[in-house]
């Protein structure tokens, strides 16, 4: 703890000689976090998807019509067997 305390007048010290420098390293942390807040976007969009409806009943197709409705996804096929599900995923 005495280390830490030691380290910490001495910063003290530093940036009391030297206001500059506290505020060119507040500053540049700060642009760094707008410019990283703005580089890094989540927003996923437009993912293609292929569906297959196995089950074939009113609560399954309700389902996978969401999957539509959703700007999230772009539905590029409506496979009719498993199989040809997998051949559009690997494709």
């Amino acid at each position: 703890m005495s280390g830490f305390l030691a380290v910490m007048r001495k910063e003290l010290r530093h940036v009391l000689r030297d206001p500059w420098s506290l505020a060119g390293t507040t500053l540049g942390t700060v642009l760094l976090m707008v410019l990283l807040a703005y580089a890094v976007s989540a927003d996923i969009e437009h993912i293609p998807i292929t569906v297959f409806d196995g089950d074939h009943t009113l609560q399954s197709r309700a389902y996978a019509q969401r999957f539509v409705n959703e700007k999230f996804f772009d539905v590029q096929c409506w496979a009719q067997s498993d199989a040809e599900a997998r051949e559009w995923v690997r494709s």
